[in-house]
């Protein structure tokens, strides 16, 4: 500040000041937002694996284990349950859903741990996480309709085996009620490994066992698909073109009703190697 009546003092304070950078300024730097990571999960058409990070679906219903706990009525503990919120087929994982790190050991049984260490517990009462693994951390998958049944591998109630529930909204625990599959019914959802290779395949030591693949015909452009024509073939319908064609109707061939045919007859079009377009390509 300036003194008044002061007009030298003065004028050495503005030309001081003038200057944003020079000594005793605080400048004011605004910090970069953080923006989160988005992590998109897909349904594991398989059993998880050693490794897998998930979360434990309720299809029927379209929810996720949370992490909150719930105390029910000071009697046994609980999951809190959290919209999955299911979009064409893929949920987003969000802060209070549990994301747990699979474990399988030497026995094949499972274990589900939380991203700060601590482990899913079902004791035949108890649904919660601990710090500590034990008898009760164990679980194991059965196959069910539409998912899988996660049993306790130890923890028994009078004597029966205890599966996880799911309740008015939360996560339990519970006899198999064979009556009401649905609510032990669960399935899981994680990040899928990204393939070791797309594209053409040019050396068919690249097709190892477990490999995914389609079967191309470059010469038509025409890839196999699941869906059959009249219970003889796989159709191969053409790829999306610029160039539209009304379809015609496929004649049927003669002396082949699909209703008397037994076997295949080979045709001498099919077993014509040097015609453009019959090798088949695989792309991966």
């Amino acid at each position: 500040q300036s003194l008044p009546g002061d007009g030298e003092h003065e004028h050495a304070v503005t030309e001081a000041y003038s200057n944003p950078y020079g000594a005793g300024r605080i400048t004011i730097v605004p910090e970069e937002p953080v923006v989160p990571e988005v992590v998109t999960l897909e349904k594991l058409e398989e059993a998880p694996v050693d490794g897998d990070k998930v979360v434990i679906h309720y299809p029927a219903e379209d929810k996720v284990m949370g992490l909150e706990e719930y105390n029910y009525n000071n009697r046994k503990m609980e999951q809190v349950a959290v919209d999955g919120g299911l979009t064409e087929g893929k949920i987003t994982l969000t802060e209070d859903m549990a994301y747990l790190t699979v474990k399988v050991d030497e026995n094949g049984k499972y274990s589900f741990v939380t991203e700060d260490g601590k482990f899913l517990m079902a004791d035949g009462t108890n649904v919660q996480f601990v710090t500590e693994a034990g008898e009760n951390t164990l679980f194991e998958l059965e196959t069910a309709e539409g998912g899988y049944y996660i049993k306790c591998a130890n923890a028994q109630f009078n004597g029966k085996a205890q599966y996880l529930e799911y309740y008015g909204g939360y996560f339990t625990v519970y006899g198999l009620n064979t009556s009401k599959p649905a609510i032990y019914t669960f399935d899981f959802y994680g990040t899928l490994p990204e393939p070791e290779k797309t594209g053409l395949v040019t050396d068919l030591a690249d097709l190892t066992d477990g490999s995914y693949v389609v079967i191309y015909n470059p010469g038509n452009s025409l890839a196999m698909t699941s869906e059959t024509y009249q219970d003889w073939y796989l159709r191969a319908p053409r790829p999306p073109s610029p160039r539209v064609r009304s379809p015609s109707p496929r004649p049927t061939r003669s002396g082949r009703s699909p209703s008397t045919r037994t076997a295949p007859t080979p045709s001498p079009r099919t077993a014509t190697p040097s015609l453009p377009g019959s090798a088949a390509t695989m792309w991966s």
